[in-house]
């Protein structure tokens, strides 16, 4: 939620206070159906963790997947529904390559955590918790991404949501995160730091902030947009005059993306 405040204070009005219907893109609903697999595959006891299990476990959940409303929409072909299994498989077969899930101790996966910390709310899933002790005290925060991990000037700042998670668990759960960890599977990426208490601190700092100025606007009815190359990937540009001059703008100059769902949006596709 602060997330998408801080990247456009007007599509965070459109999106949590008049509450209009975020659509799926494929990039998205990769990462659902990735993340269920993922999730099931580690509730199993560790010696059943197996690729085997897992393609069984893929196989159980494609059909509510293949009759999923927004999967339909896309209008798939055989070809486009067969490399949308293939990447799925990259990132559940590339996790087996980055770690043995058979001797990882779980403490918990798809954790909902709803906390107050220094009197700001904060809601999120964990992807999973790991013990790295006897006692399952000291442990591990593992956050899957189903896309590219990017330049790895940025990756940092990539681990902002899992510092926040971190500081999420220690809260709720009394627990010490002493690793966070934000894996890649498909790329055989891992960014990960020791967990600490200055950057976890930080993150919840500048997040109070963001949860300040959610209050301000909400209280002066004041959502100002941020235009810039994300309108062309915003659902919410049809309403936003500002967001259909910056696309159009960016069409015309030869600087969008033809896949953005935006185009078709604003009839440029």
């Amino acid at each position: 939620m602060a997330t998408t405040y801080q990247q456009c204070p007007r599509k965070w009005k459109y999106q949590y206070i008049l509450g209009e219907r975020v659509g799926s893109t494929m990039s998205t609903m990769i990462g659902s159906y990735a993340h269920k697999v993922l999730e099931y595959l580690y509730k199993e006891e560790a010696s059943d963790r197996t690729l085997d299990t897992a393609r069984e476990i893929a196989t159980y959940f494609w059909p509510g997947q293949e009759s999923d409303p927004d999967f339909v929409a896309h209008e798939l072909t055989e070809d486009q529904i067969k490399e949308f299994k293939h990447t799925v498989w990259r990132n559940i077969d590339g996790l087996f390559r980055m770690e043995n899930p058979q001797s990882v101790e779980v403490v918990a996966t798809e954790q909902e955590f709803n906390v107050k910390i220094k009197g700001t709310p904060f809601r999120g899933f964990v992807d999973r918790i790991d013990a790295l002790n006897e006692e399952r005290t000291d442990i591990r925060i593992v956050d899957y991404k189903t896309g590219k991990p990017g330049d790895k000037r940025y990756w940092s700042k990539k681990l902002k949501q899992v510092r926040l998670y971190a500081a999420m668990v220690q809260e709720e759960l009394k627990l010490t995160p002493k690793r966070i960890s934000l894996l890649f599977p498909a790329h055989e990426v891992a960014i990960e730091e020791d967990a600490n208490k200055r950057s976890v601190n930080m993150i919840v700092t500048e997040l109070s902030g963001v949860w300040n100025s959610i209050h301000s606007s909400m209280e002066t009815d004041k959502f100002p947009p941020s235009v810039g190359p994300l309108c062309a990937w915003c659902d919410f540009v049809g309403e936003c005059p500002e967001g259909q001059v910056e696309v159009e703008s960016r069409f015309h100059e030869g600087n969008v993306r033809q896949d953005a769902p935006g185009l078709a949006i604003l009839g440029l596709s």
